[in-house]
């Protein structure tokens, strides 16, 4: 009787131990939450990110369901290798900032207000799955304005206005949000005008030029010379230009980097 009962006793911890297996495997862990690994190493590259960029910090911000889950703003040198975060089952945004002396952001939106220079901004946006146990993202900063250098007007006694309706940026895709850029040139010492052109929404971007008296004198419409070069307003991160304009035969040339050749359109100023 003692075996049987022995054997009794197995049987019935095989069958628990089966249970107890079944139930862990069939587990529905659809409310667990996912943890979010970002890899922040191409963000700590000084040749990527320069540590004057880091004036203001950098802004991280992680979206699910449309509404803010976690994030945080870093110093230079407070950032470690990785971040990780638990955050709920699903599709969720990622998206950073860095670069913001004189803009302002607020939620998922920067805007530049009239009259500020444009600041060199870099930005991060990110949709990543979430619906697993564990997800990776690894950030990058790009570049959300061109450097432009315009050559050729340092004899016009005018005043320089860069004007555009696209001031601000859609921290979550990157793209140009609306808004008044208007900001003056300033000449340098070698008769160029070097400024910063956020990124654009169309080809509306053009200088204004206005006499002594505040006159208007004319203008050069910026954003269609550079449609017609080619240039892309949508790419990851945005490439520096110049512009040289030939008064003597009216036209204007421009070369944007990375090119081997400028492109050439006659002009009336």
């Amino acid at each position: 009787m003692s075996g049987l009962l022995q054997i009794m006793i197995r049987l019935c911890a095989a069958f628990s131990a089966l249970f107890l297996f079944s139930c862990t495997v069939k587990e529905d862990r659809g409310g667990c939450p996912c943890h979010l690994v970002l890899d922040m190493s191409m963000v700590l590259d000084t040749e990527t990110t320069h540590p004057s960029l880091w004036n203001d910090g950098l802004k991280l911000s992680i979206l699910t369901q449309g509404s803010f889950a976690a994030g945080s703003d870093y110093k230079y040198g407070e950032v470690p290798l990785e971040l990780e975060y638990s955050v709920s089952r699903g599709e969720a945004t990622v998206f950073a900032v860095m670069g913001v002396e004189r803009g302002q952001v607020s939620g998922s939106r920067y805007m530049l207000p009239e009259g500020a220079d444009p600041d060199p901004l870099f930005a991060f946006s990110r949709s990543v799955d979430c619906s697993g146990e564990e997800a990776l993202v690894t950030l990058g900063m790009f570049k959300q304005f061109a450097r432009v250098t315009v050559l050729g007007l340092d004899s016009l006694d005018t005043r320089l206005v860069v004007a555009a309706p696209f001031a601000g940026l859609d921290l979550t895709t990157c793209s140009a949000l609306p808004g008044k850029l208007r900001f003056p040139l300033e000449k340098d010492e070698d008769g160029a005008y070097r400024f910063r052109l956020p990124r654009q929404g169309d080809d509306s971007v053009s200088i204004l030029m206005y006499e002594a008296d505040g006159q208007p004198e004319g203008s050069l419409p910026l954003g269609k010379y550079l449609k017609e070069a080619g240039y892309d307003w949508g790419a990851e991160s945005l490439t520096d230009l110049s512009v040289t304009i030939d008064r003597m035969s009216v036209s204007v040339s421009i070369s944007i980097e990375g090119w081997n050749n400028s492109f050439e359109s006659p002009i009336t100023i």
